[in-house]
């Protein structure tokens, strides 16, 4: 999902050659926080599940997994490129349950009801969250499920700031959020959700917040890191947030060796997801 309405939120990471990469090792990140959230949501195997903003395929293939052979995956997103990707991973696994489709589920055309409709990391973009709930909720079947998972920026930005977390840390999320926030995210989606689904006319939804972090020197979100720093440079500077020349790959090696000395935490983001069932 990204700017189609000129209200919504820039898409502030752009669109690099190695933005899939960086892509696939976010979902690495979240693979875990993911997969329990849609558990908890209820789907299971046999569901056909609409994947919102499926981007380069993570949220899919994890899908894949939960619903196995004898469910189907229909993966929706605003950028052909990315969906090329996602089809050549789809096809390397061996799958073929799986289709891919171009477009904004604000106005494209889908005939089918679904049992799940899912999306991670869409709503924070768009100017009016409770619409995109409103549609998703159109094309479920009675009793189907619907689960959505967002950055809380806010718990980053707060649990970032404080004393023990190493200097490095703190000033790259400062130098991230400040990128998103200038971008007109939304950097609450996890508190706003109650809010936003009565205004889509759904039921409270349950919701539950994880933590991304990590302290082993091989952890992958150093290298997640470093790939979103670049790409997020162009932006950071065109904000004024960042004036002077950084090359990421060093910065981050500097951070990964500061957290490794100080027996440090490195608290990547928090992940509030919310779910409810349709009556």
């Amino acid at each position: 999902m990204s700017t189609i309405s000129k209200t919504d939120a820039t898409y502030v990471m752009g669109h690099s050659a190695g933005e899939e990469v960086r892509l696939q090792k976010l979902g690495q990140l979240l693979y875990p926080s993911t997969r329990y959230l849609f558990e908890k949501a209820g789907i299971v195997p046999g569901m056909k599940v609409l994947d919102v903003g499926s981007g380069a395929g993570d949220v899919t293939l994890l899908l894949a997994e939960l619903v196995g052979p004898t469910g189907s995956i229909v993966g929706l997103d605003v950028y052909p490129a990315v969906l090329e990707v996602a089809r050549v991973r789809v096809r390397a696994a061996g799958l073929n349950n799986i289709t891919f489709i171009a477009g904004d589920i604000r106005n494209v055309s889908l005939d089918d009801h679904f049992d799940a409709v899912v999306g991670r990391n869409v709503l924070m973009y768009v100017a009016d969250p409770a619409e995109v709930l409103r549609i998703c909720a159109d094309l479920l079947r009675p009793g189907g499920v619907m689960a959505f998972q967002e950055v809380e920026w806010s718990i980053t930005e707060r649990v970032d700031s404080m004393p023990s977390v190493a200097p490095l840390v703190q000033q790259a999320a400062t130098w991230m959020i400040g990128g998103f926030r200038q971008a007109r995210a939304e950097m609450q989606m996890g508190f706003k959700f109650p809010g936003i689904f009565l205004d889509a006319g759904l039921p409270l939804p349950q919701i539950s917040l994880d933590g991304i972090a990590g302290t082993e020197a091989d952890w992958v979100g150093y290298d997640f890191l470093a790939d979103a720093l670049c790409d997020i440079l162009p932006k950071l500077r065109e904000y004024g947030i960042l004036a002077e020349d950084l090359d990421a790959t060093t910065y981050i090696k500097r951070m990964r060796e500061e957290i490794i000395q100080q027996h440090s935490l490195f608290p990547m983001f928090f992940m509030a997801g919310a779910w409810i069932r349709k009556a």
